[in-house]
């Protein structure tokens, strides 16, 4: 498991709090299998799935002119994704940090 403590500098600034961004600035990635959920209504902020497990498949999408927000269950799997990213200089990708959990919570579910 991934501590955000033992995290490089730069990767811990990409992880950000649903309550101190505006999502509307993000391409907003579920990097969840297509069998996880909850699922999120796709127009609370028209969200991409990219699963993990095929997300080579997807590399070449990411415009390095857009910023991406990645989010899975819990936020583990985007700490590993985001710290693989930056390692091939793809830098302007975060992870919301809490995940899905971290939408309902601001949904109130």
């Amino acid at each position: 498991m991934c501590n955000i403590g033992q995290l490089d500098n730069k990767v811990r600034k990409s992880v950000l709090n649903i309550h101190s961004l505006n999502i509307s600035e993000f391409e907003v990635v579920d990097i969840r299998e297509l069998d996880e959920m909850p699922r999120l209504p796709n127009d609370l902020c028209n969200y991409k799935s990219w699963p993990l497990s095929k997300f080579n498949l997807h590399l070449n999408k990411i415009d390095p002119n857009k910023k991406y927000l990645f989010f899975c269950q819990a936020g583990v799997r985007t700490l590993h994704l985001i710290k693989k990213l930056h390692k091939l200089g793809i830098t302007n990708t975060y992870s919301l940090d809490g995940g899905i959990f971290a939408f309902q919570h601001l949904l109130g579910n």
